[in-house]
């Protein structure tokens, strides 16, 4: 899979098949929290050939997608372009039919939620609410939540955190469809009955002193390595790297500069994205990181 999206010449169009096809984060989710739903699943949309030729067009011809998105995604903010891309896919592939997306639901004028995407698959014959994430973490030397192996894993500026966003997820966006405001939504699109799924796609960025593995991670998820700035300094040839802003952390050597000091003297205040010739990416931290943004507010 991996050699095929990469093989992929457009840019934009690599970065479809990779958001849709690649492994994601968390391979299951039964267990993960006391509340958490007991039929919940990752998204298993099969890379078949119908889909290889299908990218392989728009690779020739990326108008379609790149219309989509310009269109309906002028945000540079990550999770925004995640979603965007996913419901183009939703919306061109023969086996589904995308229904919503972005759906509010509200209780007497008070907001209480709303439905990342519903959409319909035709092969099982069953409607679908999806959650969507995208997510790059790093890991902490030590849990932050004692005896939570998901809490190894803190957003690079932020207080964002995988076990967090998993019990927010599961607690709120999970349960909106079991509220009773929910069901005048979901009859107006014709939903008598819906099955859930939830894709977290992004990067774990592992020490390299090893991470324990919550046993619910992905066990081929993407990943990369992080490093203190002093360490990358002393280590590592910078001319063998570029740079990767944050609306750009979804690229790949397309969407790269050339690794300046001026990019590394961003490392000495927040965690920046770098990605090697071969294609590996790190993240190069603060040399007080974690501790200087773990007083930050959330993202």
């Amino acid at each position: 899979m991996t050699d095929f999206i990469h093989s992929l010449q457009h840019p934009r169009v690599r970065q479809l098949a990779w958001i849709c096809f690649s492994e994601p984060l968390i391979a299951n989710f039964s267990g993960l929290t006391d509340d958490s739903p007991h039929k919940v699943t990752a998204p298993a949309f099969q890379l078949h050939e119908g889909r290889r030729q299908w990218l392989r067009s728009l690779d020739q011809e990326p108008g379609p997608l790149l219309d989509y998105i310009d269109e309906h995604c002028k945000s540079r903010r990550l999770g925004l372009i995640f979603e965007s891309y996913w419901h183009f896919f939703l919306k061109e592939d023969p086996d589904t039919t995308l229904l919503a997306h972005n759906l509010p639901v509200r209780d007497e004028g008070r907001t209480l939620g709303e439905f990342d995407v519903l959409y319909h698959c035709h092969r099982r014959d069953q409607s679908i609410h999806l959650e969507l994430a995208i997510k790059f973490f790093m890991a902490t030397l030590s849990p932050l939540a004692p005896g939570n192996a998901l809490s190894y894993w803190l957003g690079p500026n932020s207080r964002d955190r995988l076990d967090i966003k998993w019990a927010r997820m599961a607690s709120h966006q999970l349960a909106l469809p079991h509220r009773s405001a929910s069901r005048a939504v979901l009859s107006n699109l014709g939903i008598n009955s819906l099955a859930q799924e939830v894709a977290i796609k992004g990067w774990l960025f592992h020490h390299a002193s090893g991470t324990p593995l919550h046993p619910n991670i992905h066990p081929e998820h993407p990943r990369g390595f992080w490093q203190h700035r002093s360490d990358f300094l002393q280590q590592e040839n910078r001319a063998s790297w570029r740079y990767l802003s944050k609306p750009a952390w979804l690229g790949d050597r397309d969407d790269s500069d050339k690794l300046t000091d001026k990019y590394l003297a961003l490392a000495a205040e927040r965690p920046v994205m770098v990605l090697s010739d071969n294609g590996e990416r790190r993240m190069i931290a603060p040399d007080s990181w974690p501790a200087s943004v773990l007083g930050n507010d959330s993202d």
